[in-house]
Parts: structure tokens; sequence; C-alpha cells
């Protein structure tokens, strides 16, 4: 197995916690800690998946994956979106 997950989350313990369960079920993993980056390091490089933090500071995981899906490459990319809210209207 070789997919690639990335993973963009400003949190370094929970980032860690998900790279090392993604690497431990043999997925190869990209982490980082800002959207801006991801997208950059996404220029040159389409994930199998794309896992995303909604509230970080800067650009939010949101309007990142309304980036991707602007960007040919990257439309059809499945993203999962992680959040700490928790009620339904959030």
């Amino acid at each position: 197995m070789n997919e690639c997950i990335l993973i963009v989350e400003d949190d370094e313990s929970i980032r860690r916690l998900i790279e090392v369960a993604m690497q431990g079920n043999g997925y190869r993993t990209e982490a980082f800690d800002n959207a801006i980056s991801a997208l950059e390091f996404m220029k040159t490089t389409v994930p199998d998946v794309a896992i995303f933090d909604i509230m970080m500071e800067g650009l939010d995981g949101l309007e990142a994956v309304k980036r991707m899906r602007r960007t040919d490459s990257l439309k059809t990319v499945p993203v999962i979106m992680l959040t700490a809210k928790d009620t339904e209207v959030d």
C-alpha cells in the first residue's frame, strides 16, 4: 500500500496521532500545520485522501477545500473534515 494521505491539523498532538494511526496501517502521510503549506504541496502532488481540521488560524479547512475543488487535479480527492465543534448547527 502506498496511498498518500494528506493531514492538515494545527494541533501537533492530534496531527501526530493521525500520522501514527495512518502509517501503522501502511499509508504514506504528508502532514502540515497549516492549509497554505498543504495547498502549496498539492501543486505538485495529488493525495489519495485529504484530512483537514476545520478551525485553523489563517486559512481554515473549509476555505482550503473550496480552493481544492476549484483546481482540476484536486476536484475529486476525497476529504475528511475534523472538528471540535459539537452542535448540529455547527
